[in-house]
């Protein structure tokens, strides 16, 4: 997983630390990203399509960082429809 680090919060970088890519069953991206509604500039939802599913990932970003991070990604089965 750190190959994914430059783009992960550093939270995530902590949360994710001890995550095995084998265990992770999406292997590639299969559509476009779409923005889920939001009203922040700070915090974006993003659904992500895959060959496993629809991923949901955080992205978030700060004055001091102003680079999208991602903070969280949700597996397709605890996203829901």
């Amino acid at each position: 997983m750190k190959d994914l680090d430059p783009y992960l919060s550093a939270q995530a970088q902590q949360d994710y630390q001890g995550t095995a890519p084998a265990n992770v069953p999406a292997r590639k991206v299969t559509g476009r990203a779409a923005v889920v509604a939001t009203d922040s500039t700070r915090l974006a939802r993003v659904h992500v399509p895959t060959d496993a599913g629809v991923y949901l990932v955080v992205l978030s970003r700060s004055a001091s960082d102003p680079i999208w991070r991602v903070e969280r990604i949700t597996p397709p089965e605890e996203v829901g429809d």
